[in-house]
């Protein structure tokens, strides 16, 4: 903490937060997180407040996806963060030629230059496979991200093509649940069982055309 107190990263006073990568696949990374012992919430995609915000705390500049996680960050301290809070950032990290490698070298500076008490930014990196949290991790974090593209591809389908598509978002948003508690609970077998169920639903809503012609 700013006082210098050592926590664990479970304790109840930390909130583990992840930017928008997208509303499904930030759900299911979040959902993994939980399921190794964090509190993990999943931040709503970034909207016009967040651009503004991240702008005005960068050069403008920088990719888009900085400016949007920064103003993220900085949207959460601002708005209802709890006064006992510790806040931990998540933002993964990389080498090679892309600027990914620098957002948390940028958002630590930022943290430091606004003296935001409490705040700080956790990174895994691609040099080891993102495997720093161990416990198998990555590979639950591998299954939760193939599980989002892949719900994100049913989840257009269905809006583009469902005969009721909101009676289809229905169904999909109360698997989508079901989905995120497997996730959490971190077994295959339950996932797995889940997925199948999933299936089985989707496969029961009405469509206007085959889904080999869209």
């Amino acid at each position: 903490t700013s006082s210098g107190e050592r926590i664990p990263m479970t304790d109840p006073r930390v909130t583990f937060l992840l930017p928008s990568m997208g509303k499904i696949s930030s759900e299911a990374l979040a959902a993994v997180f939980r399921s190794s012992g964090f509190n993990a919430i999943a931040h709503s995609p970034a909207d016009e407040s967040i651009l503004k915000l991240g702008r005005a705390n960068t050069s403008c500049k920088e990719c888009l996806p900085l400016i949007l996680t920064t103003g993220t960050l900085l949207h959460y301290v601002n708005n209802g963060r709890r006064k006992d809070e510790i806040l931990v950032y998540f933002m993964a990290t990389a080498a090679g030629p892309c600027r990914f490698g620098q957002y948390y070298v940028f958002l630590e500076n930022l943290i430091k230059k606004l003296g935001l008490p409490n705040v700080a930014v956790f990174s895994l990196t691609a040099e080891n496979s993102y495997a720093g949290i161990g416990n198998g991790f990555h590979q639950k974090a591998w299954w939760g991200l193939v599980i989002a593209d892949v719900m994100e591809d049913m989840r257009s389908m269905i809006l583009a093509n469902a005969k009721d598509p909101k009676q289809g978002m229905r169904i999909f948003d109360q698997a989508w649940s079901l989905i995120l508690a497997a996730l959490e609970k971190g077994e295959f077998s339950a996932l797995e069982k889940q997925l199948a169920q999933t299936a089985e639903q989707f496969a029961q809503i009405p469509m206007k055309r085959p889904l080999e012609e869209v």
